[in-house]
């Protein structure tokens, strides 16, 4: 359906104004209207009496007014409208199930087929139907009557999942080293970081460099993190914990290593080898000193601090928050 789209929103789909633009010559007529019309996108896909109908349909109850829009300024209207963030994406789906299902209705209708009006309006609410509960799971109900189902979607209030995220320190006789990576493009503009503290919560050592070889993803620069911190610290008994599950699955070997980072991670696994370390994950949240000191490369240049009174004011209270184990809450939208 995207090619579909872009073709649309390029002007490229083979109707017959398309195709006598391209140059060849014939007489033009619609097949979705009993009456003769030259076929176009403005007349397939909003001006024909079966378009408009559909239009009416939908944007009327919505609060979206088309009077005198063109088809693209239709699209931008649903796509912008003022709507509760948590249905915005479904008002955003519903311009493109219309434009698609006409499509396929007129195709429909050029191949000798049938689709009455109200067989149309079935299935576009079934697509949006579809679409809602694949990005909404847990809304449960779901009417087939447009005006319905607007009511329930300006209704409905999203279930969400707190979870409480706090930094802890590692076991006495024990080190923990957080890293993290940062990227400005996914690929750009990356940097590195790491922070080593001991078992009272006690900043030993940060470290945060820009990665200057050229446009980094955020994995590399995560995998260059880690592999930063183990050359640097030698520390046998040592905990590495990072906010990226997907490195810790490939340091754990349950995931293959993508390709970009083989190498990097060859080497760590040699160093994992010869110490005893293990692997940890935190949410973001939990990350947050690291976090701060790789977007810190990136805005004023790499860093060093061997102890508490090296860092900056804000890294300071990012250690201080940690040590009292101060919990940030993680809120997302439940899936199921």
């Amino acid at each position: 359906m995207s090619f579909f789209v872009w073709r649309l929103w390029q002007a490229k789909l083979p109707l017959d104004d398309t195709l006598k633009k391209w140059g060849f010559q014939f007489a033009s007529r619609c097949s979705c209207c009993q009456t003769p019309q030259e076929e176009t996108i403005a007349h397939v896909f909003l001006r024909s009496e079966v378009a408009q109908q559909i239009w009416k349909h939908f944007s009327g109850p919505a609060g979206i007014k088309i009077e005198r829009l063109q088809l693209s300024q239709v699209i931008t209207a649903w796509w912008e409208a003022s709507v509760n963030h948590h249905i915005k994406i479904i008002y955003q789906a519903v311009p493109i199930v219309i434009v698609w299902e006409l499509w396929k209705r007129r195709n429909t209708l050029l191949r000798g087929g049938k689709l009455s009006v109200n067989s149309l309006r079935y299935k576009i609410m079934h697509s949006i139907i579809l679409f809602m509960k694949a990005r909404r799971k847990n809304f449960k109900y779901a009417p087939y009557n447009w005006v319905d189902l607007l009511k329930a979607l300006h209704t409905y209030t999203p279930k969400l999942r707190i979870t409480q995220v706090c930094w802890r320190p590692p076991d006495i006789g024990w080190m923990k080293c957080n890293t993290d990576g940062a990227s400005r493009g996914n690929p750009g503009r990356s940097s590195w970081s790491f922070c080593l503290r001991n078992a009272n919560g006690d900043l030993v050592f940060a470290q945060s460099k820009e990665m200057k070889e050229g446009n980094f993803s955020n994995t590399e620069a995560e995998a260059k993190a880690i592999l930063q911190a183990l050359r640097h610290m030698e520390i046998n008994q040592m905990v590495v914990e990072n906010d990226s599950m997907l490195m810790k699955n490939v340091m754990e070997k349950k995931w293959h290593s993508p390709w970009q980072i083989i190498n990097t991670v060859e080497e760590i696994w040699r160093i994992m080898s010869e110490r005893t370390i293990l692997v940890s994950h935190v949410f973001r949240e939990g990350n947050k000193l690291v976090d701060f000191l790789a977007n810190l490369a990136l805005d004023r240049g790499d860093y060093t601090a061997n102890s508490f009174q090296d860092l900056v004011i804000w890294g300071r209270k990012l250690i201080n928050s940690d040590k009292s184990n101060i919990p940030y809450f993680r809120i997302r939208n439940c899936k199921g």
